[in-house]
């Protein structure tokens, strides 16, 4: 194929939902290839797309039969996807084609595991709503440890959601409406206050100092210094450097590359 098709047809898929009826999805990522990954919690699916080749599902289907209550979705490329099971205290390994590898029992001390996050340097963190805290271990190799510094990490909520950027980790709770941004040591950098008048539902991204929030009435831009501004009139599950996409698996074209501060680049 050539590179004006491979791109006209990129840009084809871009445009088109996902095609699964009725289908929701709760959680998104994307790999170095341009793949991404989708988790529907409430189906108990997760699919691969990619702009070469049509949507695929492996052995995503036989989530429903083994988790209970999916909470995560998180690459180790080139070699593993991992999804969380929040009442079963376990992890699922499937490769990059979706097939089933098997499953990882968290640690005792992780009591109630609601997020999951894989940093640059292999380490994983696990926010537990029951102990309050955000563990830090490498499986098979470290137990886990507390963490974060500061108050912000002293108790944290229990609807705590995690992305990062490979440099930052960004924390979400709608609950208490507070974002904040940590190195990956987990130092605070950053927190914004965030107005219960837009309805924040989902942490959607984030690069540097800005942070990228979604709910029913839309998409804002957090970033110091700066109001919050709206990029998008429709909720987006996550947004990257060149794209986004919406909970329903519409992928649009354009992500927040267009909207950072000036001064802020991306790669």
């Amino acid at each position: 194929m050539t590179t004006y098709l491979s791109r006209f047809f990129a840009l084809f898929l871009l445009c088109i939902p996902i095609l699964l009826p009725g289908m929701s999805f709760d959680y998104a990522e994307s790999d170095p290839m341009g793949r991404l990954y989708l988790l529907s919690a409430r189906n108990g699916v997760i699919v691969r797309l990619s702009p070469e080749e049509t949507m695929k599902r492996g052995d995503g289907p036989a989530l429903m039969s083994r988790l209970q209550e999916p909470a995560g979705l998180q690459l180790q490329f080139p070699s593993s996807v991992w999804v969380l099971d929040r009442i079963g205290k376990t992890i699922l390994e499937f490769d990059t084609d979706l097939n089933y590898l098997g499953s990882l029992t968290l640690p005792s001390q992780i009591e109630d595991p609601i997020a999951f996050l894989i940093l640059s340097d292999g380490s994983w963190l696990l926010a537990d709503a029951l102990n309050q805290k955000i563990w830090q271990f490498n499986p098979g190799f470290s137990t886990p440890v507390p963490w974060g510094a500061g108050r912000f990490f002293a108790v944290i909520p229990p609807d705590l959601s995690l992305i990062d950027d490979g440099n930052s980790v960004y924390c979400f709770s709608p609950a208490e409406s507070v974002v904040w941004i940590a190195d990956t040591q987990g130092r605070l950098l950053q927190s914004f206050q965030i107005p219960d008048s837009l309805g924040i539902q989902y942490l959607a991204g984030g690069w540097k100092e800005c942070v990228f929030l979604s709910g029913p009435e839309g998409t804002w831009m957090f970033s110091r210094g700066i109001s919050p501004e709206k990029i998008d009139d429709k909720s987006c599950l996550r947004i990257w450097k060149n794209s986004r996409i919406h909970p329903d698996g519409t992928l649009i074209p354009g992500g927040f590359d267009l909207y950072l501060p000036k001064g802020i680049s991306t790669p």
